[in-house]
């Protein structure tokens, strides 16, 4: 699932074998992280000489401050994975620049009639966007009453990932959700297919619809902030344009046209699930 957004680098090569002592120090990325490159010519204790700038396996590189009086040659030898360490935000940010030269992804909100009885088009737009970006807990226009705010965010624990507990109420929604009609969080999102078109039910309670992007091709909806992706194994990526949040959804055994959230994910593969 990872290598959807953090795809990898470099490969072990064959016949190595790595230490575990190989441990290095890093304040992004979760999990242990490795020194995975060093000298395929020069060894210390039957290991790889490591160098300056040589790679850990979360993309790191060592300090190229040392003595200027030992210089250890040879071609470099990669013992351990390396995995993409860099902000996926600013790859995004490339996606999106490269999109915007073709045709960019676009993305349709589903709401029931009464939004769409507001009016057409761009109004239509801007009343959606309205009621979510409201504070106030009914939109006059609609009479729609949504709720996302503070009051509603039951709990959050700390951590690398922080789990923050957010309840949405949407009243034009006819979905169960873990609290009962009209609610939803972050866990009861999903998506469903029909052919080669998405519907995503967000955390919010809204419906997102789009055509699904090639296999290992992303697209970027301007509007709602989002990157999409896919992969071969029928798997969809849905990520903030900053990196903060990364959503896998897998498809079910039980009707593979309904894919569950997975996990959740931030910008240096620190996860939830």
């Amino acid at each position: 699932g990872t290598e959807m957004w953090q795809p990898s680098l470099a490969s072990a090569a064959a016949g190595t074998s790595p230490l575990e002592e190989d441990k290095v120090a890093c304040d992004k990325h979760s999990g242990p992280q490795y020194l995975a490159e060093g000298s395929k010519s020069v060894f210390i204790n039957g290991q790889p000489a490591v160098r300056a700038k040589d790679r850990t396996t979360c993309e790191g590189t060592v300090s190229d401050d040392v003595s200027p009086n030992v210089i250890i040659g040879g071609d470099t030898l990669t013992v351990r994975d390396i995995k993409s360490g860099k902000t996926p935000g600013l790859a995004l940010g490339m996606i999106a620049l490269s999109l915007l030269r073709g045709r960019p992804g676009k993305i349709l909100k589903n709401m029931p009639c009464a939004l769409a009885a507001a009016g057409g088009g761009m109004l239509a737009d801007m009343a959606v966007n309205a009621v979510f970006g409201s504070s106030h807990p009914v939109h006059a226009a609609t009479g729609v009453k949504v709720l996302n705010d503070d009051d509603e965010l039951d709990f959050s624990l700390p951590g690398r990932f922080p789990l923050r507990w957010q309840r949405s109420y949407n009243s034009l929604t006819t979905r169960e959700g873990l609290f009962g009609l009209g609610w939803a969080t972050t866990f009861d999102s999903y998506l469903t297919l029909e052919e080669n078109n998405a519907t995503w039910f967000d955390e919010t309670g809204r419906e997102l619809s789009f055509e699904l992007p090639p296999v290992d091709r992303a697209f970027y909806s301007i509007s709602e902030g989002i990157i999409i992706r896919r992969n071969e194994s029928g798997d969809v990526a849905i990520a903030d344009d900053d990196g903060a949040v990364w959503r896998l959804y897998k498809p079910t055994r039980a009707n593979p046209s309904i894919l569950r959230l997975a996990s959740l994910s931030d910008e240096y593969g620190n996860a939830l699930l």
